[in-house]
């Protein structure tokens, strides 16, 4: 199993991951989460494998400059640019 699939199960049995988006700043604190999710993400593609070892890597990041810091969380309603792909639309007209 995957590092970042172990991890989503754990959050997923344990209901940690409902919890957290219970507590106040539930929508930050599951980014978060998920965020987490996408590192163990990253790890898998380096050459090194286990739990012990991600702890050190997420370790490693925090003291470094590239800081693992917190997820972005962006509305419907943010005063943002979308940029969007259509493909394959087989004459559908984007509405």
């Amino acid at each position: 199993m995957h590092l970042d699939e172990f991890i989503w199960k754990l959050l997923m049995e344990t209901g940690y991951y409902y919890y957290a988006g219970a507590m106040p700043g539930g929508r930050q604190r599951q980014a978060n989460l998920s965020l987490l999710l996408d590192r163990a993400g990253q790890y898998q593609q380096t050459s090194m494998q286990g739990l012990f070892n991600f702890i050190k890597f997420i370790d490693r990041l925090k003291k470094s400059s590239n800081d693992v810091g917190t997820a972005s969380l962006l509305g419907e309603n943010e005063n943002v640019v979308r940029i969007m792909s259509i493909h394959k639309s087989k004459g559908l007209e984007f509405p």
